[in-house]
């Protein structure tokens, strides 16, 4: 059996299995096992994106909170 490409893979690892899409499937360098796995999704980049922005928007509302309880207590 070969990969997607009618290739054989170079090294043992998890490839997509070639008689499932769906699923990744363990070659040991010389051919296919019956270990598979369902293929982890893949998120959106988008997704990605969204993500790490919430992050910096509540990064830097703390980080306004804290200099305004700074110049309080200074003044």
């Amino acid at each position: 059996m070969s990969d997607q490409g009618g290739r054989v893979p170079a090294g043992p690892g998890s490839y997509l299995d070639p008689e499932e899409r769906t699923r990744l499937r363990w070659w040991d360098g010389q051919a296919w096992t019956e270990q598979r796995q369902v293929k982890p999704s893949e998120s959106a980049p988008g997704a990605q994106i969204l993500s790490l922005s919430i992050v910096l928007v509540a990064l830097l509302c703390v980080l306004a909170g804290l200099s305004i309880a700074v110049i309080k207590a200074l003044g």
